[in-house]
C-alpha cells in the first residue's frame, strides 16, 4: 500500500500549483506515516522545498508543506469521479493508481 502512496506523494510533489491551506486534527509521527518508505519521503519532500527556494533544515516549513502536499494529493484522489468509497480508494492504491 505504501507504493501507492508513493506514486501519489510524487504526483504532488512534482506539481508547481499555488500552496493551498490545510488544518487537520489528526497527528501522527513521521515513521507512522511514512512505514518503511519514511526516509524516502522526507528526501522527496526535501529536495522539492530546496525546490521552491524554503529553508530545508526548519522543520516547522517541512511541516506546513507537507501538509500542503498531503492535502493536494488527497484532492487528487477524490476529483477522480470512479473513487467513491474508501473500498474503491484502496483498490486504486493497492494497483498503483493506474
Amino acid at each position: 500500500m505504501s507504493l501507492g502512496i508513493l506514486s501519489v506523494t510524487c504526483r504532488t510533489l512534482r506539481s508547481t500549483q499555488v500552496k493551498i491551506p490545510a488544518d487537520s486534527n489528526v497527528e501522527m509521527t513521521w515513521k507512522v506515516f511514512g512505514g518503511a518508505y519514511h526516509d524516502i519521503y522526507y528526501a522527496l519532500l526535501k529536495e522539492r522545498c530546496m525546490q521552491d527556494g524554503f529553508n530545508v533544515e526548519d522543520a516547522e516549513i517541512l511541516a506546513e508543506q507537507f501538509r500542503l502536499h498531503l492535502h493536494r494529493g488527497i484532492g487528487y484522489l477524490f476529483v477522480k469521479k470512479e473513487i467513491r468509497n474508501i473500498s474503491t480508494l484502496i483498490s486504486k492504491i493497492m494497483t498503483g493508481m493506474e
